[in-house]
């Protein structure tokens, strides 16, 4: 088998091969253009976990596009909100998420259905069996404009394009030291949707490193368990929930399948229970790792099981090239063992700004510093520890607009 050949992608029955996805991402990117999109024009993708995600990745890096994933949860009025502030010139969405609603509020959009359309409407049916050989030449892969809501109502979508190419190489040798990227071979399932940045960057980065990857429409616990062993899986990337399902299956349902294919499962995006972590380094063994980080700084703290077991509750230390403070609501610094606000710093994070909202990205950061606006303190022996919450922190959080304070003040640090 050439290496053009390979499979990449699996759904289902379905599969993609390397040669077979940049192919469709060139056509569509082709008509896209034909279409009148123009280099720089952002293109929303309202989907599930599909082929068309990477696709669409292609066909961004051939025709200089930007991507927007969009969550599908959200409600039309929010999801018309996205399309407005990115000015989306084009959506593609899967057929049955295109209400009547959605399709009104669409109405000045180029839409392209998946798998198919109706009369009225482009086919990407039609568009990827196209046989046609584009000449584009492909840009290299810029990561999605991701929303994220941040400390504020309306979501912002964080903008790295003043980021050179020398820091992207620093950020993603950290990101695949997290991730575990540096163990061979690569096989993945993507548990998590794609409109999310981690699950987004953890699957963009396998198809990258030429690994193998399966997807999950939904998570299905016993279905994850059936396809480590059927694919031999050797990553993954999950969250504690996911966790909670495996280890609430029956006994003869854990049992069943052979796991001794893994090499590294990372998990992250919310606080795992002390218990449940504990049971799934019992059951997978030391293979679990966990990560902390935001959509707009990556990779902040990191930990595998020996450490996590000698630092139960943690979140990790300071990854690679991560400075960590935690400071008070004044700027001041927190002494060991005292919850504050959880502070960031990298080579990356002074070049972080939200897309259209240049007051909230002069605030972002101070004396160098990134404020996550979570709660946590540092052990110690600097592994992160976030608190349970009580509720006079809750109310300080809910009611203090601690930025808007400190804006006559640029010698502290916002929330």
């Amino acid at each position: 088998m050439s290496d053009d050949d390979k499979i990449l992608l699996i759904a289902g029955e379905r599969s993609l091969s390397k040669a077979q996805l940049f192919q469709q991402g060139a056509v569509v990117a082709r008509k896209l253009g034909d279409a009148g999109l123009k280099h720089g024009d952002a293109i929303a993708l309202i989907l599930r976990n599909d082929f068309a995600y990477f696709v669409m990745h292609d066909a961004a890096r051939y025709g200089n596009f930007d991507i927007v994933p969009v969550n599908w949860h959200l409600k039309v009025p929010e999801i018309d909100y996205i399309l407005q502030d990115c000015s989306a010139k084009a959506v593609i969405i899967h057929a049955d998420l295109l209400t009547d609603d959605l399709q009104i509020t669409l109405v000045d959009h180029l839409v392209v259905v998946v798998p198919e359309a109706g009369a009225s409407l482009s086919s990407w049916a039609e568009w990827i069996s196209s046989t046609e050989k584009p000449e584009q030449e492909a840009v290299p892969f810029c990561p999605p404009l991701f929303y994220t809501s941040g400390t504020s109502g309306k979501p912002k979508a964080v903008v790295r394009e003043k980021i050179s190419p020398k820091l992207i190489v620093k950020i993603a040798e950290r990101t695949c030291f997290a991730w575990g990227f540096d163990k061979l071979p690569i096989r993945s399932v993507m548990t998590g949707p794609l409109y999310h940045s981690a699950p987004n960057g953890y699957a963009n980065m396998v198809l990258q490193a030429d690994g193998l990857l399966v997807l999950q429409e939904k998570f299905d616990a016993e279905e994850l368990l059936m396809l480590i062993e059927k694919h031999e899986i050797t990553h993954l990337h999950m969250v504690p929930t996911m966790f909670s399902r495996l280890l609430a299956l029956p006994a003869e349902i854990r049992s069943k399948y052979s796991l001794t294919s893994l090499l590294h499962v990372s998990h992250g995006a919310a606080p795992c229970p002390p218990e449940v972590k504990r049971q799934m380094i019992e059951w997978w063994g030391s293979v679990i790792h966990e990560y902390y980080a935001m959509t707009e700084t990556g990779i902040i703290c990191c930990s595998n099981s020996e450490e996590w077991l000698a630092h139960p509750g943690s979140v990790g230390c300071a990854a690679p090239g991560v400075s960590l403070q935690i400071r008070h609501d004044d700027g001041s610094e927190c002494a060991t063992g005292e919850a504050g606000f959880i502070c960031v710093q990298h080579e990356a994070t002074a070049a972080v700004s939200y897309h259209n909202a240049a007051d909230k990205s002069a605030d972002l950061v101070q004396d160098g510093f990134l404020v996550t606006g979570d709660i946590g303190y540092l052990d110690e022996n600097g592994f992160c520890i976030f608190p349970i919450v009580n509720p006079t922190w809750l109310s300080r959080v809910a009611l203090i607009s601690t930025r808007q304070k400190l804006k006559t003040n640029s010698s502290q640090c916002p929330v």
